[in-house]
């Protein structure tokens, strides 16, 4: 089976405070999720610091972001092991599918 990871990251943006270098997230992420592909899953909530996170599947996969997700094909694609960087609020959660 395939997995997705997700690292979250903290600090990110343009504010005071923050820093995105060249487009390298910093490290270490906050903390990293592994969610396996297959029937629609949560990953659980995000960090109270998380602004950002990258996810990278080893399969292709579906994903959908919110407080209560549901990914379908219908949902966002990500290619196999193509790296994406989102902004997301504190808290959300991200689903993934095949």
């Amino acid at each position: 089976m395939a997995d997705c990871y997700i690292e979250e990251y903290a600090n990110v943006g343009s504010g005071a405070g923050s820093y995105f270098a060249g487009g390298v997230a910093p490290c270490p992420p906050l903390t990293v999720q592994k969610i396996t592909i297959g029937a629609s899953t949560q990953s659980t909530a995000f960090n109270d610091k998380t602004t950002m996170i990258a996810i990278v599947g080893d399969g292709a996969c579906h994903f959908a972001i919110g407080a209560d997700p549901t990914a379908t094909t219908a949902s966002q694609y990500l290619p196999a092991n193509t790296v994406r960087l989102l902004g997301v609020p504190h808290g959300y959660k991200i689903a993934v599918a095949s």
